[in-house]
């Protein structure tokens, strides 16, 4: 991807789908990641947070999808600035985490994230996850 966003959509009438931001900088958990959602979201992927701003700034998710430990700006960091902006103050944020990494999850979290999944994680369970997400959003 050479540091730029992609938009990716998949499956059936685009316009359907809701919009997810995958915020994910290990190229082989980023495109497993990629191919669970396809089929579910339009999705838009970034390899860090700065683009994940970048990219929520121009249009605002339905739900993001972040790894904790990234370069630059983490997922904590994102949590921080999606919190602080009336157009994202509301989105569901979910972050992906190893277990050696409970710390900075824990930061996440008391940052604003609304849910964590440690890594290694099953497809069902991301797509589990990321639907309850969306459910309580609309409540």
């Amino acid at each position: 991807m050479n540091g730029a966003t992609a938009s990716i959509t998949g499956g059936s009438p685009a316009r359907h789908h809701p919009c997810l931001l995958l915020a994910e900088d290990e190229a082989s958990t980023r495109e497993f990641l990629r191919e669970i959602l396809l089929p579910h979201y339009r999705v838009t992927v970034v390899l860090d947070g700065a683009q994940a701003i970048d990219a929520a700034g121009r249009e605002p998710p339905d739900l993001v999808l972040s790894n904790v430990v990234m370069p630059g700006v983490d997922g904590v960091g994102l949590t921080r600035w999606l919190r602080a902006n009336a157009g994202t103050a509301t989105v569901p944020i979910i972050l992906l985490s190893a277990d050696n990494q409970m710390d900075t999850l824990r930061r996440g979290m008391a940052a604003g994230a609304d849910d964590f999944l440690l890594k290694p994680f099953r497809p069902h369970e991301i797509l589990a996850c990321l639907d309850k997400r969306l459910r309580l959003g609309r409540q």
